[in-house]
């Protein structure tokens, strides 16, 4: 069992495509949109991070996938090709999680956008690493 502060950015990148593999089984067995996004965010989150550490960068605790893509961007300038994308997911962290906070009742077609988004993502860092 792997510590949960990995610094090893393949174990970032092991989760994320995992999360993403299970994100697209789930999706089309269940139909329900609101975990394929979420799972969507953390696939690009995770791949952001593994990025950051294959450079020695550390990043502080956040979700905020904006704020990950900025570190990252200072260290590859082709990261602002993918903000647009980024920005999409981003909105899929907490808001899917907590209905007791803000409830959204996202689409089947919000979910495929995400998971391609997500996808899109995981091959732009692979491409890079």
């Amino acid at each position: 069992m792997k510590s949960k502060d990995s610094k090893n950015p393949e174990d970032w990148f092991r989760k994320a495509n995992g999360d993403l593999a299970f994100a697209k089984a789930g999706f089309k067995e269940s139909g329900v949109p609101s975990v394929a996004c979420f799972l969507s965010q953390q696939v690009a989150e995770k791949y952001l991070k593994g990025f950051l550490l294959s450079r020695n960068k550390e990043f502080k605790k956040t979700h905020n996938l904006m704020e990950l893509a900025k570190k990252c961007a200072l260290l590859d300038k082709n990261f602002e090709k993918i903000v647009e994308n980024l920005k999409i997911l981003n909105k899929y962290y907490n808001p899917t999680r907590y209905p007791d906070d803000v409830f959204i009742d996202y689409t089947a077609e919000d979910a495929t956008e995400a998971l391609e988004l997500a996808e899109k993502i995981t091959l732009f860092i692979k491409k890079l690493n």
